[in-house]
């Protein structure tokens, strides 16, 4: 609108100004032509040519040489004319010409419309940017939420997986000791039963012993009490000697025995490990190995119940990762709806917006028309069809822009959900391939390393039950047959010992079994009570958060609309005031020519 001022005023000026020297040089007396004629006579020949399109129409060819003379004082004239107006210009106005004020007027109007332009430019950038911003905040805050989710899930899936494990191995640490147990009371028995035969054998042999050498010494001399006395000490020695030996026999066995024992339940701690790992891999390659696998009763009657409390945690594993992608579901759609929201009152506003910025530049122009109108009638249809020309141009522009973003808008939009959802199911899917081999590479080691540890261990563990149940055979084989009298007392006290034993082993189960029970039953109620905790403190957090930026968008539009109103106000003023003072300069000037 400036612009279009001032270009209407510099047409007005120019027209002004050629008025002026049209009625100066009307005024100019006729003595002082002839003067100046030989000044300019030799200037016409270089003139003639710039000035030749000034003139008001194109001479012919014949009658040129009459005319020559007429149009030589005409261009006299002119010159006069302009040299006499520069003149009075420089003195009415001063050094300063009013084309000069009109140009600084101009660039000042410029840099200043300019100068709020680029502040309007840099609030809408600063507003995409915390736009942005705010996006980028929440999908980290979700990303991260996420990733917690996950580990989580991670976590009671190692914590089941480590609880069915430590139950395993403690059944079968149980079986291991009862079945050591049993085998150290057979070990004990038949030393007992050796002990009392042995026993029964040196009381015979002494009494038949002393039996002969009785019924030989009887019949002999006083002299041989002496050979009897020295067979007496002989015979202590030699009893001495021999329970030495034997005695000596038991520590070294009874030793041999703890050492073994305490080898054995080394190496059964050491073992558990390997047999939980085990118990796990024959765990999941049940339901590969099942055709070949018919065989092994017991073990898959415990791949079956070990099965059935996986399939109950998955089932339960399931149904909260579905809470969960239904949780995730709903927070997206309320996202969308309310960015939906925002979007349709930010394009209504810009509606109203542009209608009233419409409607006002209508006002004005229509007001400018009226006043022209009665200012300048002659200048009203060359006024009238620029202004129209600029509000078409400045409406297509507009709408132009308006459809331009809406296009690019809804595209951007598209293809950032398709670049997102691309994004994420490649990354799942390259994580998820990665994680499984990774997995399946470690598992494979280990099972590979712990298989050949096995297979060692079990050539050596065969090799030394032979070698020690040669020696067991070869050492018990003949002291078996003295053990059988107290065979029934101690299979009565072994009775009694099982039953005791069983019984204390089924209280101990039941009290792990619900202790085990009521820990789970806390763990869960406190993970449920966290996971309410946490959601409620997310939706106030996000509540607070929008509330907070929707005031914040609602301040800002507020002082957008005011500020635009008074720097339209302040444009309004600026027009009427210069266009008063361009009426009265030409009030003035006309004045002047008066």
């Amino acid at each position: 609108i400036a612009v279009h001022l001032s270009c209407s005023k510099m047409e007005k000026s120019r027209s002004s100004s050629k008025s002026l020297e049209m009625h100066e040089i009307q005024q100019l007396p006729r003595h002082q032509m002839p003067a100046t004629e030989q000044s300019i006579a030799p200037q016409t020949s270089i003139a003639r040519h710039p000035f030749q399109d000034r003139g008001p129409d194109n001479l012919d060819q014949v009658g040129y040489t009459c005319q020559q003379g007429r149009r030589l004082k005409e261009l006299q004239i002119r010159y006069l004319a302009r040299k006499f107006f520069c003149l009075w210009a420089k003195r009415t106005f001063g050094q300063v010409l009013p084309s000069k004020v009109r140009c600084f007027y101009e660039q000042k109007i410029l840099q200043k419309t300019f100068g709020e332009w680029k502040e309007w430019w840099i609030s809408c950038r600063e507003r995409q940017l915390s736009l942005r911003a705010d996006s980028h905040y929440r999908h980290l805050l979700h990303l991260i939420f996420k990733a917690w989710r996950s580990f989580v899930c991670q976590q009671q899936g190692k914590r089941n997986k480590f609880y069915v494990a430590d139950s395993h191995a403690r059944k079968q640490k149980l079986v291991r000791t009862w079945q050591c147990w049993l085998v150290y009371v057979a070990v004990q028995r038949t030393k007992h039963e050796m002990q009392s035969v042995a026993l029964a054998f040196r009381e015979r042999s002494c009494l038949r012993v002393w039996w002969a050498a009785w019924r030989r010494r009887h019949y002999q001399s006083c002299t041989g009490h002496k050979m009897n006395a020295l067979a007496l000490q002989h015979w202590a020695q030699s009893l001495q000697f021999r329970a030495w030996l034997q005695w000596r026999e038991m520590y070294l066995c009874s030793q041999k025995d703890k050492q073994k024992e305490i080898r054995a339940v080394a190496h059964h701690q050491h073992q558990e490990l390997k047999r939980c790992m085990e118990a796990w891999l024959g765990y999941l390659n049940l339901h590969r190995a099942k055709k070949h696998q018919n065989d092994l009763a017991q073990e898959h009657h415990r791949g079956r119940i070990v099965w059935r409390c996986f399939s109950d945690w998955r089932l339960a594993w399931e149904c909260r990762r579905r809470m969960h992608a239904n949780q995730k579901d709903v927070e997206k759609l309320a996202a969308r709806i309310t960015v939906q929201r925002a979007f349709v009152h930010w394009k209504h506003y810009v509606v109203l917006c542009v209608e009233e910025t419409r409607l006002c530049e209508l006002a004005e122009n229509h007001y400018k028309h009226h006043l022209l109108k009665l200012g300048f009638k002659g200048l009203w249809q060359n006024v009238m069809n620029t202004r129209l020309q600029q509000m078409r141009k400045n409406l297509s522009y507009r709408q132009h822009q308006v459809m331009v973003l809406r296009k690019f808008w809804n595209r951007w939009k598209s293809r950032l959900e398709e670049k997102e959802e691309q994004q994420q199911q490649a990354l799942t899917s390259v994580a998820h391939a990665r994680y499984r081999r990774v997995l399946m590479r470690q598992v494979f080691d280990t099972w590979l390393l712990r298989v050949c540890k096995q297979q060692e261990y079990r050539m050596g563990e065969e090799k030394a039950v032979l070698h020690f149940e040669k020696q067991l055979l070869r050492c018990f084989w003949c002291i078996w047959r003295r053990r059988t009298a107290m065979s029934l007392e101690e299979q009565e006290g072994l009775v009694r010992a099982t039953d005791h034993y069983s019984n204390l082993l089924l209280l101990k189960a039941f009290c792990l079994w619900k202790q085990n029970t009521q820990k789970r039953k806390t763990e869960r109620l406190k993970e449920m009570q966290a996971l309410k905790f946490h959601y409620s403190k997310c939706l106030q957090q996000s509540w607070n958060k929008w509330r907070e930026y929707v005031g914040h968008q609602h301040e800002k539009w507020r002082k957008l609309v005011q500020a635009d109103m008074h720097y339209q106000h302040r444009l309004l003023s600026k027009t009427l005031a210069a266009w008063k003072v361009g009426r009265n300069v030409l009030f003035f000037l006309r004045l002047v020519c008066a």
